[in-house]
């Protein structure tokens, strides 16, 4: 019986971090030289990087990919100028 629960939590619990939302407009290849870490090429314009950075892919939705559609350009802008706006609130508090 214990074997079931362990081949069950296995499904269900991946170890390491959450993929992010954004690398479902990306094709992700895996790096050998660098596990963990990903190759990228947008679905939507074919730009291709060696190595992605998450908040690099965001910005390209947002600004950059003139074939992306509207709704997620829209998204990924609101995304990022929300966090720009918490880390320069961040910012400006710890100054005195």
């Amino acid at each position: 019986m214990a074997s079931e629960q362990d081949s069950v939590f296995k499904k269900k619990y991946k170890p390491g971090r959450k993929s992010n939302d954004v690398w479902e407009y990306f094709i992700k290849v895996s790096l050998k030289s660098s596990p963990g870490h990903f190759s990228a090429e947008c679905k939507f314009c074919n730009k291709k990087w060696n190595r992605s950075l998450v908040h690099v892919l965001q910005f390209h939705l947002a600004n950059e990919c003139n074939s992306c559609p509207e709704i997620i350009q829209t998204y990924y802008l609101g995304f990022i100028t929300a966090k720009d706006t918490s880390t320069s609130e961040k910012t400006t508090s710890n100054k005195k």
